[in-house]
């Protein structure tokens, strides 16, 4: 049977503020890197495409411009879905540290960090990264058309 937190020895109850701080941490830290690396992606497939405007034929920008329209717009699905992972886990070690903050730090008392009013989702990392991530993906299928409208254009009347 486990024993409430105040009848714990003093070393347990740190053990546990300390797992779930570090679990908290990792995961908002990887949260942060991996909108990095969509940005880092994000930047060379542009690129990409707009190396093809600039050099390409009309039959490489259509199928370079498919090829990287359909790659950018998965990849920004891809992170929105990473996002969604790593958002639940770091809830997760939030709300643990919660409820630690609540039984072990303040003794029973509400957490005066964790408590407020949760801010509008303008004021949230939630909404800016899924939102760039999402508009990304929009931008990426506007290219695969931007690439036919090209291929047609191309084709003898």
């Amino acid at each position: 049977m486990v024993k409430p937190m105040s009848q714990e020895p003093e070393d347990a109850g740190q053990a546990r503020l300390t797992y779930a701080w570090e679990w908290f941490k990792y995961h908002a830290g990887q949260r942060v890197s991996m909108f990095n690396y969509f940005l880092i992606i994000t930047g060379i497939l542009a690129n990409a495409y707009v190396g093809l405007l600039k050099d390409g034929s009309r039959a490489l920008i259509t199928q370079g411009g498919w090829a990287l329209g359909i790659i950018g717009a998965l990849t920004a699905i891809g992170f929105v879905m990473l996002d969604v992972r790593n958002k639940a886990l770091v809830d997760r070690g939030s709300n643990v540290l919660k409820e630690l903050e609540t039984t072990a730090v303040f003794g029973g008392t509400e957490s005066r960090l964790a408590g407020g009013p949760e801010p509008s989702v303008l004021f949230r990392h939630t909404g800016w990264i899924r939102g760039i991530e999402i508009v990304i993906a929009i931008v990426f299928v506007f290219l695969v058309i931007y690439a036919e409208t090209i291929a047609k254009l191309a084709k003898p009347l």
